[in-house]
């Protein structure tokens, strides 16, 4: 199985996948444990060959950090070999963005121009 801490990240933000593998069957087996790490995942990936017990269960840990040019989601997949199947395991989070900002600038309306005062007209002299 594996499992990731978290279910939402923001760029920047860890995020830690556990990988658990269990021998159900009856006899020891040697397995490749391989975990490539996602684009825009920036850490250690997993690739390990051991033997496995009937009945044993190992954990392992892959952690990382979100990078800028992470998807919407990443999902972390996990491949164990046995030399004759391959099995799959994986876990996604959601990469979360805060809404741009975007800042108005108040409109300014201009005072209207006075109107000027009619000059008087000019009254004609007698003669």
């Amino acid at each position: 199985t594996k499992t990731a801490n978290v279910e939402e990240v923001s760029v920047g933000d860890s995020v830690v996948f556990t990988v658990s593998v269990e021998n159900t069957g009856g006899t020891t087996g040697q397995v490749t444990l391989t975990d490539v790490l996602p684009e825009g995942f920036a850490g250690a990936g997993l690739n390990q060959t051991f033997p496995l017990q009937p009945g044993e269960v190992r954990e392992f840990i892959v952690a990382g950090r979100v990078l800028e040019n992470a998807g919407e989601t990443l999902t972390n997949e996990v491949t164990l070999d046995d030399g004759v199947t391959n099995l799959t395991a994986s876990a996604t989070v959601r990469v979360v963005r805060p809404e741009p900002v975007v800042e108005v600038e108040p409109e300014v309306t201009p005072e209207p121009e006075p109107t000027p005062e009619p000059e008087p007209e000019a009254t004609p002299e007698p003669e």
